[in-house]
């Protein structure tokens, strides 16, 4: 199990890439990040709260639940149940 506020997962959905992780004070509450709109190309583990650009939050029902804490392993899963609007 990762910790909430980790960087999980690096992958695309619907071939936009994305970087994701557990917004800490929301279970619910999924963040993903597009780095490559801004020209950044690569980002190493850190604080994701410096990482506020270009945010997205998705509100997941079943956050709380083991299936979220997996997302990271099972992105591609997981995603399809996701739905994602690009800013």
């Amino acid at each position: 199990m990762q910790l909430l506020n980790e960087i999980t997962i690096a992958e695309s959905v619907e071939g936009i890439e994305f970087y994701a992780f557990w917004e800490s004070r929301n279970l619910y509450t999924l963040n993903l990040l597009r780095p490559s709109s801004m020209g950044i190309t690569q980002i190493l583990y850190g604080n994701p709260m410096l990482w506020n650009w270009n945010t997205i939050n998705v509100y997941v029902l079943d956050a709380a639940s083991e299936t979220a804490y997996k997302a990271g392993e099972n992105w591609v899963e997981y995603a399809s149940r996701i739905q994602v609007k690009p800013i």
